[in-house]
Formats: structure tokens, C-alpha cells, sequence
């Protein structure tokens, strides 16, 4: 079985959305010169085409600033027309993001970089494409941090969503086509509104310790909630929701693994 790597960039557009709301009204530009002013510049550069900046910003995370307290849990990313800031990144988020990269994927061996948190702006002046300008900053991060990525092969266990009772599933369809999609945590539950069970399985692939997929021809969007401890766990999760008429089926895949290393 393979993962479908596409679904990679999509949940990174809805991490994008959902992450851009932790930013406040509390945050403003004052209060990011603050930080910003001692963080040493590792990588500078501006051309017709655009801008880059990349700070280093140490271990301290600047989000106490930018939101809510459950906004230090995620990378942060703003937008101010072209202009893009990738705030507190480290980098398996940087190599995630920038090289379509599944984070789980990804291993950090760098003695000097292993925990630094990066501040990047980005400004494009001249409408390059997202490929254009992701390749611009993973090559600046790369060489000023004058890091390799190798690559080898992992095998990992993979849980496939399989709908074993159509009727008992069916019962949880919702289908308002008119209505976004939602995925909540809250406390202990993962809440599902109006989601399809593929874009279901990619987000817990996110979350959970394992991956998930489901590759089925099922496009019908249900509302229900799952246990967060249940993910981790296919027994718990199969005697648990067995009432939605879905379980899960263990199998194992070879991945790429990506290792990050310094160059000497």
C-alpha cells in the first residue's frame, strides 16, 4: 500500500487556514521589532524578484505574543499581501512545509541547529509560484545552516480506514456540500463536522503516533466524534466504534525516511 503524498499539501493549506486565526489582536509591530531585534541574521538576500530574511531565534518562541496559549503548540504563519512570516520554525516544520515532506518522515540530527527555532520573511516581488518560492527558502536554510538531507527507507505501520456496516455509517452522513468541513480537539475528542472519511484519515495522520489512510471510493461526509487516546490504539479504536460501521486495518509500508544532518 502507499500513502498518497497529495494529501500532504492539502492539510498543509488547512493548517495554514487554521493556524493564521491563532493571531490576536493583542500582537502588533512593535511588539515583534521587540523580539525580532537581537536575533542574529544567518541569511539575507533581496533581488527584483524577492526578499528573504532568516533569523536565528534560539529555543525561545516568541507565540506568547501571537494568540491564544494553544497557538505555541503549532507553527505560525502570517500573511500581509506577498509577503509571507514563518514565525518560531524548526526545522522539521521547514523541511515539512518547504519540501512537501510528511513530518513523521523526517528525522533532526544537527548538533548546533537540533532545537532552534527560526524566524523567516519572505516577500515576493515578482508573483513567483509556490514551488518557486518554497525551493528559495529550503535552498537558503540549507546552505547557511550548511546542512544534507540523506534519504533511506523505513517500514512503518500503516492503518487503513475500512467500512465494514455501509448502513450503521451512513446513519452519522451529514452531506450540507454547502457547509466547510470541520476538525475540533477538544480536551479528550477529536470532533468531526461535515468531513469526508478521506480527509478524516489525514488529519489523524497528522496527530497520531501511527499513519492513516483510507482509499476507498466513499465521499459522503459524516459528522461523529473519536476518542484521541483511541487512535494510538486499533483494538480500543475497533471495540470502541464499532457502531459507526468502521474499523481499522493494521498493515505496514516502506517510506522514505529523511534524515537532516550537518555537512561536516
Amino acid at each position: 500500500m502507499r500513502l498518497q503524498r497529495s494529501k500532504y499539501i492539502s492539510f498543509f493549506i488547512l493548517i495554514i487556514l487554521f493556524i493564521t486565526s491563532c493571531w490576536s489582536d493583542e500582537f502588533t509591530k512593535a511588539k515583534e521589532d521587540e523580539f525580532i531585534f537581537n536575533q542574529e541574521i544567518i541569511f539575507e538576500k533581496e533581488n527584483s524578484e524577492y526578499t528573504l530574511l532568516i533569523r536565528d531565534s534560539g529555543k525561545k518562541k516568541p507565540l506568547r505574543w501571537y494568540g491564544r496559549e494553544q497557538c505555541s503548540k503549532y507553527r505560525t504563519v502570517r500573511y500581509h499581501g506577498d509577503t509571507s512570516f514563518y514565525v518560531a520554525f524548526r526545522l522539521k516544520n521547514i523541511f515539512s512545509t518547504f519540501g512537501s515532506i510528511a513530518i513523521k518522515d523526517i528525522e533532526v540530527n544537527s548538533k548546533k541547529w537540533q532545537r532552534t527555532n527560526f524566524y523567516i520573511y519572505f516577500e515576493n516581488k515578482d508573483s513567483l509560484s509556490w514551488d518557486e518560492s518554497r525551493m528559495i527558502i529550503l535552498n537558503a536554510i540549507t546552505e547557511s545552516c550548511d546542512l544534507k538531507l540523506d534519504t533511506n527507507f523505513k517500514r512503518v505501520e500503516l492503518n487503513s480506514i475500512n467500512i465494514f456496516d455501509e448502513t450503521l455509517l451512513h446513519k452519522k452522513i451529514t452531506n450540507h456540500f454547502d457547509e466547510p468541513s470541520e476538525m475540533q480537539i477538544s480536551d479528550t475528542l477529536l470532533i468531526i463536522k461535515n468531513t469526508s472519511l478521506e480527509y478524516i484519515a489525514n488529519y489523524i495522520d497528522e496527530i497520531s503516533k501511527y499513519r492513516y489512510q483510507y482509499i476507498g471510493s466513499d465521499t459522503n461526509k459524516y459528522s461523529f466524534n473519536i476518542s484521541l487516546k483511541s487512535i494510538n490504539y486499533i483494538d480500543k479504536f475497533n471495540d470502541k466504534y464499532k457502531d459507526l460501521g468502521i474499523s481499522l486495518i493494521s498493515g505496514y509500508e516502506e517510506v522514505s525516511h529523511f534524515v537532516i544532518k550537518d555537512r561536516n
